[in-house]
């Protein structure tokens, strides 16, 4: 900095050699004050502040944060010193009960024991235990233990996630001794135990490969089955696709003790031998036992002869040779055709009911059924039709276990029956007196009636109505409607079709009688989508 001694004033040339005066003298000092003195910056990581500026006083603080004390003091040469003190940790070996705020990452460090050979201890609170997690995608939790240069080392690793397995491995709680090996029990329970020598086995100690040696060191023991005269089965024997064989012609015997019977495949058979002749029969509960055959009255039973077959004679000298010379024959079971056919002679009756007199027989060729009681023909549930066709075969009459019934001519199908009623196809001609039935109808102010309650319908109007159309629309569907006013009379008849020409009237007229108790008739026909109707007013 260069002060420089002005004469006359602030910005005055200096042009005195002499003393100054004092007005001299206080320019010079306002110079000094205004000019030559500046505010000190000062610099942080984050921000900048000036301290001080001319003619004005300016204050530079150092204040203590979270943990930190400052203290400024003079010493004995006049200059400031700074002291800071940090009231936190310098080392966290200070911090006698640490706890982590965070996950604590080793960024490529170890935790390690530095000396005195201690151990690094994981002491987990209770019953909490030390876990080692995955990776949470595919990297199963796993222990590494390194040889003592860390160049190789053995893992022990969690089984995969998808063999969804959670169990606990417990170590022996004995110590082991020479040749031992761990086995695990159902609760993974681990022990120490070792291979046990049995009579007549010798077990030698693991040799320098880790393998143990089993030898049979008994005398007495036996090379093949056949040196065992007393054999037992501990267990099924399979004969693994082999043979049970004899040699030399021997015999196999299979001699149960006792009471014991032979069970072969699940069938018991005879404990004793039957008598000559005999033969094996089942009870059908897997019992055999031996029978013959013995002769009843009229018949002899020759026991078999050297080919192993039976004669069977009738002694009955009243027998009859043939079923035509029974003349009250029974059954004893059914009567089997085998592929033939029973005849009879015209006009003669082939079976008959007594109960019902029922007969069916034959009249010149022509089959009949008489009867002198009503006759029921029932579909079993097990049957879905009962047909009857002609010789072509076509069907002329068929009864379906679900009620319908249906007449055929030739191969047309002419009438049949429904829930609703029957469809004739064809002309239907009758000779005699027909009855429509009639329907009385329900009132509703929106009336909608239906057709297959009848061809004839009435109904008495106990107020207006608006006719909506047919409840079931079927091209053809004809109905007449006799209307009847109420004693009050004034009712009206609407429909709501003439709007898009649904509904014609017969010379445009549809105003129903309104005195009291007139009546009218509307016939109305539906055809192609258009209901035609006609009306007739005012019968009395």
């Amino acid at each position: 900095m260069t002060i420089t001694l002005r004469q006359e004033s602030q910005s005055g040339a200096t042009t005195k050699s002499s003393s100054l005066t004092y007005a001299e003298l206080d320019n010079n000092f306002i110079d000094l004050l205004t000019t030559k003195l500046l505010p000190i910056q000062i610099d942080a990581d984050t921000g900048s502040v000036k301290v001080g500026q001319s003619q004005n006083n300016g204050v530079f603080s150092i204040a203590g944060g979270t943990n930190i004390t400052t203290a400024v003091t003079e010493d004995s040469a006049g200059n400031a010193n700074l002291t800071i003190n940090g009231a936190g940790l310098v080392n966290i070996a200070e911090d006698t009960s640490p706890q982590l705020g965070g996950n604590l990452d080793v960024n490529g460090s170890k935790i390690i024991t530095a000396s005195g050979n201690a151990n690094l201890k994981l002491s987990p609170h209770g019953t909490g235990v030390v876990e080692i997690e995955g990776d949470g995608a595919s990297a199963d939790g796993t222990i590494q233990l390194n040889c003592s240069q860390n160049s190789h080392g053995i893992k022990l690793a969690s089984p995969p996630h998808s063999a969804g397995q959670s169990y606990t491995i417990t170590f022996p709680s004995n110590s082991p001794n020479a040749n031992d090996f761990m086995v695990s029990d159902a609760d993974g329970d681990l022990k120490f135990t070792k291979l046990t020598a049995g009579t007549g086995i010798t077990i030698t100690n693991p040799d320098s490969g880790g393998d143990f040696v089993i030898t049979n060191s008994a005398s007495a023991g036996i090379s093949d089955v056949v040196s065992d005269s007393s054999p037992q089965l501990g267990g099924n024997l399979d004969v693994n696709g082999n043979s049970i064989v004899s040699v030399s012609g021997a015999d196999i015997n299979i001699t149960p003790d006792g009471s014991g019977k032979v069970v072969i495949d699940g069938l018991n058979y005879p404990q004793a031998d039957g008598t000559a002749g005999e033969f094996l029969i089942t009870d059908g509960s897997n019992n055999l036992s031996f029978a013959r055959i013995r002769a009843g009255t009229g018949i002899t039973v020759t026991n078999p002869d050297s080919a192993g077959e039976y004669t069977i004679t009738s002694t009955v000298s009243a027998g009859i040779s043939d079923v035509v010379s029974d003349s009250t024959p029974q059954l004893g079971g059914d009567l089997e055709s085998n592929g033939n056919e029973i005849k009879m002679a015209d006009s003669t009756g082939l079976i008959r009911f007594n109960n019902t007199g029922m007969v069916l027989f034959s009249n010149s060729g022509d089959s009949k059924i008489t009867s002198t009681q009503p006759v029921q023909m029932s579909l079993n549930s097990g049957a879905t039709q009962f047909v009857i066709t002609d010789e072509t075969p076509n069907t002329v009459f068929k009864v379906s276990q679900n009620g319908v019934t249906e007449l055929y001519h030739g191969t047309s199908k002419k009438f049949e029956t429904a829930s609703g009623g029957v469809s004739v196809t064809g002309t239907t001609t009758f000779n005699g007196t027909y009855n429509e039935k009639i329907h009385d109808a329900t009132f509703n102010a929106n009336f909608t009636p239906e057709p297959s309650d009848g061809s004839i319908q009435r109904i008495t109007l106990t107020g207006s109505i608006n006719f909506q159309g047919f409840a079931t629309e079927t091209d053809g569907a004809s109905i007449t409607l006799v209307i009847t006013q109420d004693g009050t009379g004034g009712r009206t008849f609407t429909e709501s079709l003439d709007s898009g020409n649904r509904m014609l009237f017969a010379g445009g007229t549809s105003t129903l009688s309104t005195a009291a108790n007139a009546i009218d008739i509307m016939t109305i026909t539906f055809i192609g989508g258009i209901y035609f109707a006609s009306l007739s007013t005012n019968f009395s």
